[in-house]
């Protein structure tokens, strides 16, 4: 009984004495397969997540668009190497507006550390379901910010992807 319920609990590796050929041996023995068999299967499930997971990090740090990832609670918890160039070069006038920006401290941060206004950045995406587009305007220096919610299997909003283009040159040619 102990063995059944540390399985359901999802530890595999417990000590099974299988003795004797009757019925309670047999089920021992099954038992024991069994083990090993949801052992292996998560172990490969594991590893399949992992190497997916690498994937998803190596296209996303190589990718040319900036983008970074928050968590449920606005928490950033990746930056990509585009995005890293993006508020690298504007820094100087990020800082303008953004007094606390520093782009070496983005990690952990509440994505509010990239707004003016904090609480309106927390009401708009705390609680986002759908893409969202809008304008933001910082030392000067104008960013189109498209936001997408990340959910779960279940629809759970597990957190949220965001990409920034700096569009100041653009508007500048098309205001000239």
């Amino acid at each position: 009984v102990k063995v059944f319920g540390s399985i359901a609990r999802g530890r595999y590796d417990n000590p099974i004495r299988q003795t004797g050929t009757d019925e309670t041996g047999q089920v021992l023995v099954a038992l024991g397969e069994m083990q090993n068999r949801l052992r292996i299967l998560k172990e490969e499930e594991s590893n399949a997540a992992a190497t997916l997971t690498g994937r998803i990090r190596a296209a996303l740090h190589n990718a040319q668009s900036a983008m970074l990832v928050t968590d449920a609670e606005l928490k950033i918890v990746y930056v990509n190497r585009a995005f890293d160039t993006l508020v690298s070069n504007a820094e100087a006038a990020l800082r303008h507006d953004l007094p606390r920006f520093s782009p070496v401290t983005l990690l952990g941060w509440s994505l509010e550390v990239l707004y003016t206004n904090p609480s309106r950045c927390r009401a708009a995406f705390s609680d986002m379901r759908s893409t969202s587009v809008e304008e933001v305007t910082l030392g000067g220096r104008a960013f189109r910010n498209l936001a997408c919610p990340v959910t779960s299997e279940t629809g759970e909003r597990i957190g949220s992807v965001f990409e920034w283009v700096d569009r100041t040159q653009e508007l500048a040619v098309e205001s000239e």
